[in-house]
């Protein structure tokens, strides 16, 4: 079992000792990086990437919080390809905020596994840090002028 409040774990799984907090904290400043060295260049694909990672960020909120009321099944959770459109800076950061007050309410242990519509069976953990990667690929890809990864390619 995990226990990210006092930073210890029993489980040899290296996996098990990463907190998604703080990979998802790294992700978004890695990504809005990204985005002030731009300087404004390139806006279209910088409201893309932020409005794929506001779209992850809404829909494992509404599951999060459906999560909190007892639902164990989502299909009637509309997936992030379905949400996405663009964003700002603003809006990105105010949907990682309600992300993490929606995990934080719902009191979600991190090892259970969920049934996401769009990704099927992850722990909430593993969902997390793959959220992460996406918003680390996104920044590289600004930062690269690379293709954005997934659906948030123009």
């Amino acid at each position: 079992m995990t226990s990210y409040r006092a930073g210890t774990t029993s489980s040899l799984d290296p996996l098990d000792h990463i907190n998604p907090f703080t990979v998802l904290m790294d992700a978004r400043l890695q990504l809005l990086a990204a985005v002030d060295a731009l300087k404004g260049a390139e806006s279209e694909r910088v409201a893309i990437a932020l409005g794929s990672v506001v779209a992850h960020d809404h829909a494992i909120g509404e599951v999060a919080r459906a999560w909190a009321s007892g639902e164990r099944t989502f299909e009637g959770v509309a997936t992030p390809r379905e949400r996405a459109g663009n964003a700002t800076v603003e809006e990105a950061n105010d949907a990682r905020s309600g992300l993490i007050e929606a995990l934080g309410t719902a009191g979600v242990s991190f090892e259970l596994e969920v049934l996401f519509p769009w990704a099927g069976s992850e722990t909430w953990q593993l969902h997390l840090i793959g959220l992460a990667m996406h918003e680390g690929a996104c920044a590289h890809a600004l930062r690269e002028g690379d293709p954005l990864p997934g659906f948030a390619e123009v």
